[in-house]
């Protein structure tokens, strides 16, 4: 399962960001050379294509969704604040019902779903 998620991350991404595992189930994807405005639409579409995919191939009944935490390096002082920043508004989508983007002041929300969580 971790592998199609995984793939499914690459396929939201531009040839030039990379995607890494971080942390057991948890994914962080560093996009180069963008700003808000662009990276929004970018996390939206890396949800919204882990929550279309047919995770029922992998196991009978499965949804997979994804809560997302955008954080952007003018905002931190260091790499570490950056992911501190990005950890604080993944864990603020999941308690907001999850399937949903988190960046400064914008949140994209996906119908809410309680199986199947993999954290990015």
């Amino acid at each position: 399962m971790l592998q199609e998620l995984a793939l499914l991350i690459r396929q939201g991404c531009r040839p030039l960001d990379a995607p890494i595992r971080y942390d057991g189930e948890e994914f962080a994807v560093l996009l180069r050379d963008i700003d808000e405005e662009p990276a929004m639409p970018t996390a939206g579409r890396i949800r919204e294509g882990i929550a279309a995919f047919d995770w029922t191939r992998i196991a009978a009944g499965l949804a997979v969704t994804v809560s997302i935490g955008v954080a952007f390096g003018a905002d931190a002082d260091s790499s570490t604040t950056v992911m501190e920043y990005a950890d604080r508004r993944l864990y603020e989508a999941k308690n907001a019902a999850r399937n949903r983007v988190i960046g400064r002041a914008t949140i994209i929300e996906g119908p809410s779903a309680s199986s199947g969580r993999c954290g990015s």
